[in-house]
């Protein structure tokens, strides 16, 4: 048996020719079984399988209801944030400490991860109703704070917040909720100041107070009946529930031993020799497997940009704008951001293992690697465009902003029944949010 976190040269060589990849990992809810959950209930099998149609129809019952347990009204952080903004001294309203409070609630929350993967699976009418609940009752909760904040400056503040305003909340809330989750910075002040910055970028795009946009930013949802189960099956349920939340489902990949052995490039009777069995395989994999279970762009995306960006630089006249590298930069952003909407975000298939004691470490760590590989990326950017980081950070915590509000961006964007229309809809407050990170040196 191979020492935790410690493998062997060779097995390392086998291990990364297999290239697992995010999608090849499944959500801990589809290897939750019927059976696994009964037992958890100590109710009886045969009881909630007459309660349930199939398994598929109980694991969306506890994706649901996973779901709807993440916490959307503001705890002790929120109000001890909200009484120091009261009583600061100065003559400026600032949102941070409230907004570093309610993200780090809900970064604290075990259904966050699982309610972010709702985003993924919207064609399921129960799910697709939970996640919007969510998001209605997190503005819903989170706006007498906001509200009562800008009334102690004497600042003006509607009573309902617009579609448009709202949306602009739920972006900067979520993804530094989700920055904290995935990239937590080891001293806590460093990860107020990065909450901060993003607390500024979210009043930005609220007090612009453009014309409304127009586009149907969130989805009509018939507020149909929920599914619901009574009795013992609920009893199942909430213990699946409960073994989502706590990460008590053991990880597992989709590859077959056959399919595994292939791609170590040996035999199946060697594969049993060196391994031993197809779970001691799946451990030793994911131990060797962080620096590829999160992906976005790529190494080879990010060298043809780069090298698009050099060639400009190469040609570039002494009359040509900085923008115009920029430019291409944001568009090539873009363009990545509209096929992971259609597409889905390589990644993300990831999120909801961060309550796995097994998988959690790995993927934090495979998200550290892929924000300073990022961050690199941006230093060059940022010099071949003639640019520098307007929000006073740089390196991987400039590429964890700008990663995490592109993941929840595309949920969504994915989440309005106008995906094309959104998009297109929220092209000028996109366009502040880059012009307001990437400044160009020699202004």
């Amino acid at each position: 048996m191979v020492e935790e976190g410690v493998l062997a040269s060779d097995e390392v060589a086998l291990l990364d020719r297999v290239v697992l990849t995010p999608a090849e990992i499944p959500h801990p809810v589809d290897l939750l079984t019927v059976e696994q959950a009964a037992t958890h209930a100590d109710v009886p099998l045969s009881t909630v399988d007459s309660a349930v149609s199939c398994a598929a129809e109980f694991r969306c019952l506890v994706l649901e209801q996973s779901i709807r347990t993440l916490s959307t009204s503001p705890g002790p952080r929120v109000w001890a944030a909200l009484q120091k903004t009261v009583d600061a001294n100065g003559s400026e309203l600032h949102l941070g400490p409230i907004v570093a409070a309610r993200a780090q609630e809900l970064a604290d929350d075990p259904a966050l991860p699982l309610f972010l993967t709702g985003f993924g699976r919207l064609d399921d009418p129960g799910i697709r109703l939970a996640v919007n609940d969510v998001l209605c009752q997190l503005v819903a909760e989170l706006w007498p704070f906001i509200r009562t904040a800008y009334a102690a400056f004497a600042e003006p503040c509607p009573l309902v917040p617009t579609a448009d305003s709202e949306f602009a909340g739920l972006l900067y809330l979520l993804s530094d909720a989700l920055r904290r989750l995935v990239f937590p910075a080891k001293d806590p002040d460093e990860e107020d100041r990065v909450s901060a910055v993003v607390a500024s970028l979210m009043r930005q795009a609220m007090d612009a107070e453009l014309k409304p946009s127009g586009a149907v930013l969130f989805p009509d949802v018939d507020d149909m009946h929920p599914r619901k189960v009574r009795g013992v099956a609920a009893d199942a349920v909430a213990a699946g529930v409960e073994l989502q939340r706590t990460g008590a489902i053991l990880p597992a990949t989709t590859l077959s031993v056959v399919e595994a052995a292939r791609r170590c490039d040996i035999s199946v009777s060697s594969f049993y020799r060196r391994f031993g069995s197809r779970s001691e395989f799946e451990r030793r994999l994911f131990l060797r497997s962080e620096h590829v279970l999160v992906e976005v762009f790529g190494i080879d995306h990010h060298r043809q940009i780069l090298d698009d960006l050099k060639q400009e630089v190469a040609t570039r006249q002494s009359d040509t704008s900085p923008a115009d590298g920029m430019a291409y930069f944001v568009h090539t952003v873009f363009q990545r951001v509209s096929s992971h909407v259609a597409a889905g975000r390589p990644g993300t298939e990831a999120l909801p293992w961060l309550n796995s004691p097994v998988l959690a470490p790995v993927i934090r760590h495979s998200f550290r690697n892929l924000f300073e590989e990022r961050g690199a990326f941006l230093d060059k950017v940022l010099e071949y465009t003639r640019h520098r980081s307007g929000i006073a950070v740089e390196g991987a915590d400039l590429a964890a902003i700008l990663g995490t509000v592109a993941m929840i961006l595309e949920g969504l964007i994915r989440n309005s029944p106008q995906p094309a229309a959104s998009a297109a809809a929220l092209g000028p407050q996109l366009s502040s949010f880059i012009n307001h990170v990437f400044v160009p040196v020699d202004t």
